[in-house]
């Protein structure tokens, strides 16, 4: 009896329908080195294979510099992959603001109230620390017009005399940016 080199399956899972822009069912199985599918499939539910995946992920929430808020799964690798595949939809703060009052406009004062209460005043107080961020920035940015002009100004000084200036402003402006 002749010999048969061993095949060499691999298991699989992947969207039932590949072109489909929201998944009903998935399909897992195994395949050969070439791709070719061995065996019985197993169609999953896609609902209850979501849950299950997403049930074992955590994630967090992440604010860009612009404001808009970004969902952020604390796996790395899903969170590059989510990324790749523009599956990370980001929302503008107050787009989340006006939906968070249109949700709230039909419940009674006593359950609200305070919730809008608190809203407003880690509103006001992420508002004061933008300024506040603004403000450091506009205050230490350099111009590269103005050092130039600066520099140039203080080699007319002389060589020594104008390295000592340009040492004394450089130590004046690095603490600010470790603010």
């Amino acid at each position: 009896m002749a010999k048969h080199p061993p095949i060499t399956l691999a298991p699989f899972f992947q969207p039932g329908d590949e072109g489909a822009a929201e998944q009903r069912m998935y399909v897992a199985g195994f395949a050969d080195e070439a791709g070719e599918a061995w065996g019985t499939l197993i169609p999953l539910d896609a609902e209850m294979v979501e849950h299950a995946i997403l049930g074992q992920q955590t994630f967090t929430v992440w604010c860009n510099s612009d404001g808009r808020i970004q969902s952020q799964p604390t796996s790395d690798s899903v969170f590059e992959d989510l990324l790749e595949k523009d599956q990370l939809k980001e929302t503008p703060l107050d787009e989340l603001v006006a939906e968070a009052i249109e949700q709230g406009k039909n419940e009674p004062n006593d359950d609200i109230l305070d919730m809008f209460e608190t809203l407003h005043e880690r509103l006001v107080r992420a508002q004061g620390m933008v300024a506040d961020e603004i403000a450091r920035r506009r205050r230490f940015s350099i111009r590269p017009d103005l050092v130039k002009g600066l520099i140039g100004r203080l080699l007319g000084f002389g060589t020594a005399r104008g390295a000592v200036l340009l040492f004394g402003i450089s130590r004046m402006a690095l603490p600010a940016w470790d603010q």
